[in-house]
């Protein structure tokens, strides 16, 4: 299981067994309150703290929660069982020790609870953990740029972490590589298109190029959408780029990529994303879809929705979701900007796109994972083709979820772009977005996005 998915696995495994058996010891007061007082209410406080402690405790005892035996499923079951069986004798040790009288029927109840939602609980979570290990969870295809010392050492690394990396093997600097796993190149040129036209995300390159060089390489990876990183365990200061470490290996990156660099930072952006956009379609979606679905149709022939492939993460393909704000839906190839008075938008589609409305169905690709709340806008196929190869790093906007809403748009680089040179705004408020995020960022993103959609903007339309 990826380390990316092992996190959301491990929080909320820990979460549902923490609900599991205060639930059951609930359940278990409020029975015992009925049949004995009549109905009133009695919750000995320190029974449910110390409850809580002891699963606490066999937790730790067992290692329930650690890495290695949540890896394996039956491993996890096992430790499960042993960790309920310890609870339950130290919370039966802890009533004897304390001399409280506590009917035998009453405790039988609290665990017939607890061990009923916990069978539950382990066959939803095995569910779960099957499909992070089988279709969801994906390895991060990556290749090494020289076959000497340092990158075979990296190769023994990539080896070692196969649930997280998968190693598509050597770019050597010879027409014929030595093994089955080296891929000939000449410069490195070469591998930045190669790796593009094979799925390859990553390139660790142990040659470093020249200083002149740096910043061309750094260009054709960025438009190629291939993650660039230089290797050595001798970095100077003069070297450019950010230094990070992958275990022991110092690795030079072109930019600062504060998602890239932690799970935890991606951790924090999905959950804010999934309780957000679960937020907005059960309480407004639920009911907002019906409505403006039927004004949509009284007003103009056509579908509710407008669905179109749009370049997402890695710039891979995905289907976004909106209302049809026009007369006419474009093809993937087929793509003209909307104008100011653009006789191609309905009466009901001038309002949804002024309010933003016609965005609102975006928050169920959120809820899919192919979007995030606050990222980069995806821009239809045609226009990243007009545009890739005339502004440097155009393409590094892709390293991230695209979203609903961005700092490129909160700053007023919304819409039309009717000169290259408001594109090139948009894309650098775009990378400075993915080098300075944080989750506070993302908050101040959505409350800007709000009050502009209050005050009106004049490139809503």
């Amino acid at each position: 299981m990826g380390k990316k998915y092992f996190f959301y696995y491990r929080f909320f495994l820990i979460f549902g067994d923490y609900a599991i058996i205060n639930t059951a010891f609930l359940l278990t007061v409020l029975i015992k309150s009925y049949f004995s007082t009549g109905g009133v209410l009695e919750l000995h406080f320190g029974d449910f703290l110390f409850f809580n402690f002891s699963w606490l405790l066999s937790t730790i005892v067992m290692n329930l929660y650690s890495h290695d035996n949540l890896q394996v499923i039956e491993r996890t079951l096992r430790q499960t069982i042993k960790a309920i069986i310890l609870q339950i004798a130290i919370f039966l040790a802890y009533l004897y020790l304390s001399k409280e009288t506590v009917p035998l029927r009453i405790i039988l109840y609290c665990y017939s609870f607890f061990i009923a939602f916990f069978i539950l609980s382990r066959i939803l979570f095995t569910h779960i953990s099957e499909v992070l290990i089988g279709r969801v969870n994906k390895k991060k295809p990556v290749a090494i740029l020289g076959q000497n010392d340092t990158g075979k050492e990296l190769a023994e690394l990539f080896a070692s972490k196969k649930s997280d990396y998968k190693f598509r093997g050597f770019f050597e600097d010879s027409e014929n590589g030595g093994t089955a796993a080296v891929m000939p190149f000449k410069p490195i040129e070469k591998c930045i298109q190669f790796a593009a036209n094979n799925q390859i995300e990553e390139i660790y390159s142990t040659i470093f190029p020249t200083e002149e060089n740096w910043e061309a390489l750094a260009e054709l990876a960025d438009k190629k959408c291939v993650r660039l990183k230089f290797v050595s365990k001798d970095i100077t200061p003069s070297r450019q780029g950010m230094v990070n470490y992958f275990n022991e290996f110092p690795v030079i990156s072109i930019r600062k990529e504060p998602l890239e660099a932690k799970v935890e930072n991606r951790a924090k952006k999905r959950i804010f994303d999934i309780v957000f956009s679960f937020f907005i379609t059960v309480f407004i979606l639920s009911w907002l879809i019906p409505i403006v679905g039927i004004i949509i149709k009284l007003n103009s022939k056509g579908p509710v929705f407008f669905i179109q492939n749009r370049p997402g993460r890695n710039n891979q393909l995905f289907k976004i979701i909106k209302f049809r704000t026009m007369t006419v839906t474009e093809s993937d190839g087929e793509f003209k900007q909307a104008t100011k008075n653009d006789a191609r938008i309905t009466s009901v589609g001038r309002f949804l796109r002024k309010t933003s409305l016609d965005e609102m169905p975006q928050f169920l690709n959120v809820l899919l994972g192919q979007m995030s709340i606050v990222g980069p806008r995806p821009h239809p196929v045609k226009l990243n083709l007009d545009y890739q190869d005339q502004i440097n790093s155009f393409m590094a906007r892709h390293f991230v979820k695209p979203g609903i809403t961005g700092w490129a748009q909160v700053n007023g680089y919304r819409g039309e772009t009717e000169t290259e040179e408001s594109m090139k705004k948009r894309i650098e408020h775009d990378l400075w977005y993915m080098e300075n995020w944080s989750l506070m960022l993302d908050i101040r993103i959505v409350f800007l996005t709000i009050a502009n959609i209050i005050k009106g903007e004049p490139t809503a339309y």
